[in-house]
């Protein structure tokens, strides 16, 4: 039988290694909630991730102004050069997301270990780790990009099979059910990769090698990690979804009421992403903290400190 962890209050929650190892996931999202309050994940939430989500609203709008009068018209053929253009601006507007995303990340997750080892933090540190951490997490992200594609290439492919030699109604069923794969696939790796992007950011460990260690984080509480997963993604997805839809079916009345619901839209969606950002942080600390091996609040100074002197 394995020590019981120190019972000494070490972490910046209030509460000590055991308690944090032992944190169901309402608990986590409790805490996430407090965290939100300090100092300086409400200065990263309006100055790192409101702005990248504000740009990311706004990739739909500038795809429309870039794409939509490149897109031929059915009585005329397309060109070589317009379908490059089409796939071209497209990529750089999806790349482009995604390595603001990054940023938002490395700086959620620098800002949430600092408070959790119980020390200060200032949002000059939270940017400069921010850039440090970028270079790794990009290296870690794009093994996700990878998944996501891979898993919509072989969905894709399984539905033209299927429709070649199926009846419509049974089509039909197995369309939904590779739907309701395909959405719990992403929720999964939605997770793992969270939890990757823990290890990246206080480990000295990126790349596929974080995704092993992530695997092995989700094997300890994968229960927790199931009920975690549906609370974060689940509502927050519908709400969205909701809000989305309901924007788009609005009629559009002045060019101001539109730029005021982009900005609000974004304040929505930039809180949601803020709370699981901190949430999947405190639950990689909660997975992390064994009695076993050395524990991750050990592990941190070898990690996010020495991406923030000397990397930066």
């Amino acid at each position: 039988m394995g020590e019981a962890l120190d019972d000494t209050p070490l972490t910046g929650l209030g509460l000590t290694r055991q308690q944090v190892a032992d944190t169901g996931p309402f608990g986590i999202l409790r805490q996430a909630f407090k965290q939100l309050k300090r100092s300086p994940l409400p200065w990263v939430l309006l100055l790192v991730d409101f702005p990248c989500t504000l740009l990311g609203v706004g990739l739909p709008i500038l795809q429309s102004w870039f794409l939509v009068p490149r897109i031929p018209s059915p009585d005329v053929p397309p060109t070589q050069g317009s379908q490059s253009q089409i796939i071209l601006v497209a990529s750089a507007l999806g790349l482009g997301n995604f390595c603001l995303s990054l940023l938002v990340v490395g700086a959620t997750f620098f800002a949430v270990g600092r408070l959790y080892r119980g020390k200060k933090v200032t949002l000059e540190e939270a940017l400069r780790a921010m850039l440090g951490l970028w270079p790794k997490l990009f290296v870690t992200g794009l093994y996700y990009v990878v998944f996501i594609l891979a898993s919509t290439f072989v969905i894709l492919v399984l539905v033209m099979i299927v429709n070649s030699i199926a009846s419509a109604s049974t089509f039909a069923i197995f369309f939904i059910l590779i739907c309701v794969v395909f959405i719990i696939l992403i929720f999964a790796l939605q997770s793992l990769v969270m939890l990757a992007n823990g290890v990246t950011c206080y480990e000295e460990t990126y790349g596929w090698a974080a995704y092993k260690q992530a695997k092995e984080l989700l094997q300890r509480k994968w229960r927790s990690a199931l009920v975690f997963a549906l609370i974060l993604y689940v509502p927050p997805t519908i709400m969205s979804t909701l809000v989305s839809y309901s924007w788009k079916i609005t009629p559009s009345s002045c060019l101001w009421r539109e730029l005021v619901k982009i900005v609000l839209y974004a304040v929505f969606v930039s809180c949601l992403n803020q709370l699981v950002l901190v949430s999947f942080a405190l639950f990689y600390f909660s997975c992390s903290e064994k009695s076993d091996e050395q524990n991750v609040s050990d592990r941190m100074e070898g990690g996010y400190h020495s991406v923030r002197t000397e990397q930066v």
